[in-house]
């Protein structure tokens, strides 16, 4: 199995939504992830969320 990386910049001053939105997404979208909907063994996602040098 291989491995994907994706760098998103997400600008929002709601930390707790963003990260809701993206674990909803990776849950309900997985395809998105590399990972076919109809495919049910389970993979890890990992997520690194930092903030912006400005504002």
């Amino acid at each position: 199995m291989g491995r994907s990386f994706a760098n998103l910049h997400i600008k929002s001053k709601d930390l707790e939504k963003t990260i809701e939105a993206l674990r909803k997404l990776s849950e309900e979208h997985p395809e998105v992830l590399g990972k076919p909907k109809n495919e049910a063994q389970e993979f890890k996602v990992t997520m690194y969320v930092s903030k912006s040098n400005e504002n």
